[in-house]
């Protein structure tokens, strides 16, 4: 039966109220359309009230999307921190934070976690960073032992962080306990991990409110005893053929000998030269250098016609490491330390480097020689028609549409013969690629 229609028999239900078991009513037809009449309106009334207070309770307490908290893919967004070292005859150090991020970003923050026995983390520095102009709030958290464990930073300003590759956003200062454990002549390597704090998670937060969960690449400080030998890491673009790393020195008393033990790729190409060094000018131009090919580099004797005094990173000379065949790369450069001594004494604090070009290039210099001519049109020609190899794909691309085709090569014959507007960014200095492609200077 619908609801609504009448009839003359008598229609059984069951008592609303509490009651004996088994009690029911009867109720005449015209006494049910009448309640059921009533029920409908308060029915209608009661779901009134209940999406008011449901709207109500959405205003005074709005749920978090999930679209807030975010995971990105593993390059997109990192924080990292750097290694560095204590030099001897110094008492402090400061360890890099550089940040990844695709987007401008509001804040970051992260734990720390090292050795307070052997560590101390005196301050943070911005001096020399991209949050330097930026002015943050620098919140740090302590410990119950008063070690600063946790750090957040909080961009208040007109600006954001910006976005990038590897930013650096700030230094940590630290100094090392006079506790910390040394063998003589040796170096001690002391690990900093970024952690989860249960008060300080690693995050970011972008400007639109998203909370960016990173990755995170911890980072270390060695400290150095005397004597130390150290090689510097050095980078540049990918125009420059040659990269000369310094060849320092610390000792504590004076030495007319010097003998260095490097071990690199077999296949790079060096040179070893005292040129310009402090070496050269401490022993007034006399000297000898004595250079020896060995199965994993080379062994490299200088000797002094005076005693040199002790030296506090002095450099002995410059090893040049030509650039490899092909693009962007990293050449490690280490210190055999079964060649290494100073005055006769054995190095085993020992600082190795590297030579690093990165993917920084000059649209329009297809062959990396520093200058756009028609040599490079020629091998972009090579590159589309015959499938020889480029460097750097990026730098063949001259109208930065991400592939290499005849366009690229009218490009470069245009700007040199018709006065065509120059070649894209980068130009005329080396730089990266702005746009995202599937080119590479890898």
């Amino acid at each position: 039966m619908s609801k609504g229609t009448e009839s003359t028999a008598p229609l059984s239900v069951h008592d609303p109220k509490p009651g004996r078991a088994g009690d029911h009513r009867e109720y005449s037809t015209a006494v049910w359309v009448s309640s059921a009449s009533t029920q409908e309106n308060s029915s209608d009334r009661l779901r009134s009230v209940m999406l008011f207070m449901g709207f109500l309770l959405l205003l005074l307490f709005p749920t978090s999307s999930p679209a807030q908290i975010k995971s990105f893919a593993a390059d997109s967004y990192g924080i990292t921190l750097g290694d560095a070292v204590v030099l001897p005859g110094t008492d402090e150090t400061l360890v890099p934070v550089l940040i990844t991020s695709e987007v401008e970003i509001d804040s970051w923050q992260m734990g720390l976690e090292y050795d307070e026995l052997l560590l101390n983390l005196v301050s943070v520095d911005l001096t020399g960073t991209a949050s330097e102009s930026l002015t943050p709030l620098v919140i740090t958290s302590t410990n119950s032992t008063g070690a600063i464990q946790g750090l957040q930073v909080i961009y208040t300003g007109s600006a954001p962080f910006p976005a990038g590759n590897n930013v650096l956003a700030a230094y940590l200062r630290f100094s090392p306990n006079p506790g910390v454990p040394f063998f003589p002549g040796s170096s001690v390597t002391i690990p900093i991990t970024i952690v989860d704090l249960e008060t300080l998670p690693i995050s970011m937060t972008d400007t639109l409110g998203n909370i960016i969960i990173p990755i995170s690449q911890s980072g270390s400080i060695t400290v150095h005893e005397y004597p130390l030998y150290l090689l510097e890491d050095v980078s540049s673009d990918l125009i420059t053929e040659v990269i000369s790393i310094p060849m320092r020195a610390w000792s504590e008393k004076s030495s007319s000998t010097f003998t260095m033990g490097l071990e690199y790729d077999e296949l790079l190409l060096t040179q070893f030269t005292i040129a310009g060094s402090d070496f050269d000018a401490l022993s007034s131009g006399l000297s000898t250098v004595n250079i020896t090919a060995t199965d994993t580099g080379i062994l490299i004797e200088l000797i002094s016609s005076n005693a040199l005094p002790a030296l506090d990173g002095q450099t002995l000379g410059f090893l040049q490491v030509i650039r490899p065949v092909g693009g962007a790369t990293t050449r490690d450069l280490n210190f055999d330390p079964d060649s290494c001594t100073l005055g006769g004494d054995n190095v085993t604090s020992l600082e190795s480097g590297s030579a690093t070009w990165l993917p920084h290039f000059v649209r329009g210099d297809t062959n990396l020689d520093g200058s756009i001519d028609i040599a490079d049109a020629e091998t972009l020609l090579g590159a589309t028609y015959s499938g020889e190899a480029l460097s750097c794909q990026d730098a063949g691309d001259v109208n930065d549409d991400g592939v290499l085709d005849i366009s690229d090569t009218v490009s470069i014959l245009q700007y040199l013969f018709s006065g065509s507007p120059n070649p894209l960014s980068p130009f005329p200095d080396p730089g990266p690629d702005p746009t995202s492609d599937g080119l590479t200077c890898q």
